[in-house]
């Protein structure tokens, strides 16, 4: 018996308000596609995404398979969908990116146009136009802080640092020796991690803009400012673990890459306040290098 044609994969956590919405879009979704599954995790939610995901599974039977784990992380939780997915395609889905109805036919139609199975397609994230969308949250899109597309300059040829796992597809028997490394607890540079490893085995990264997902996940300056802490946190780690550093004697050279992207790009862009904000978001950044030197000399 053949499986379907896609696994479409989606860590949760505490996403109720938005979960259901994301799981019916993908199980209603148009085009030439095959069979499709959905498989979601539930990462030890504490709200009511358990009795959400009870409701779904009574109403589409075998098109969705649940699971529930204690708090791991997406990493964690995104490895053990893929373990028990069947689809001859992956897709990396994020519980708060809903699709278009066509999300899943132009992803197919990529991968029949360029069938390697070293192939990988990233889709297109942007602001749901169905929610509000702050001033601050228009900067984060067009300066790049939350999905710099602005940096593709080859729709063929994408760099493995924007291997976003929130809306991309690849083959599954490519990555099934290749999983997310679970030492990153939060979903901050996991997916990152994961696209340099399967660069390097030769994966090709295309870049579909028609894969339309629309976020949801209206967010403030203070706690994005938070997130870009722990952000840099992890990315220490992912420095470490490539080869970008060794030790805390290149700390200066992290630091100094992130004052570059001030200059660079936050005094460039935006009006005087949107340039400050940037400014501080960099030193959050910095903050979280930090964190991760000063949690490894005290081991």
């Amino acid at each position: 018996m053949t499986g379907p044609q896609w696994s479409v994969i989606v860590p949760t956590f505490n996403r109720q308000d938005i979960l259901e919405t994301t799981v019916r879009a993908y199980l209603s979704q148009e085009g030439d596609i095959g069979d499709l599954e959905v498989i979601v995790v539930d990462d030890g939610s504490s709200d009511d995404t358990p009795a959400i995901l009870r409701r779904l599974k009574e109403e589409y039977g075998n098109r969705l398979t649940t699971f529930l784990q204690e708090n791991k992380g997406p990493a964690a939780a995104r490895n053990l969908a893929i373990r028990h997915s069947r689809g001859e395609y992956i897709l990396l889905a994020g519980d708060d990116v809903v699709p278009k109805p066509t999300l899943l036919s132009a992803h197919t139609q990529t991968h029949k146009e360029h069938p390697s199975p070293m192939t990988a397609v990233l889709g297109f994230i942007t602001w749901s136009p169905d929610h509000p969308v702050t001033a601050f949250m228009k900067m984060l899109e067009s300066s790049g802080w939350q999905f710099d597309y602005e940096r593709i300059d080859d729709p063929g040829n994408v760099s493995p640092l924007l291997f976003y796992s929130s809306n991309l597809s690849l083959h599954r028997t490519f990555m099934q020796d290749e999983l997310f490394d679970e030492q990153f607890k939060a979903a901050c540079w996991e997916d990152i991690d994961l696209g340099l490893r399967l660069h390097k085995r030769g994966m090709r990264l295309l870049y579909n803009r028609e894969a339309v997902g629309y976020h949801v996940h209206p967010t403030t300056y203070e706690r994005f400012v938070a997130r870009t802490r722990r952000a840099g946190y992890f990315e220490m780690i992912l420095r470490k673990k490539h080869g970008m550093h060794s030790g805390f004697l290149s700390l200066p050279r992290a630091i100094a890459q992130a004052l570059a992207g001030i200059v660079l790009r936050g005094l460039t862009w935006g009006s005087m306040r949107e340039k400050g904000r940037i400014l501080m978001l960099n030193w959050h950044r910095v903050r979280g290098f930090l964190d991760y030197v000063w949690h490894m000399r005290s081991r």
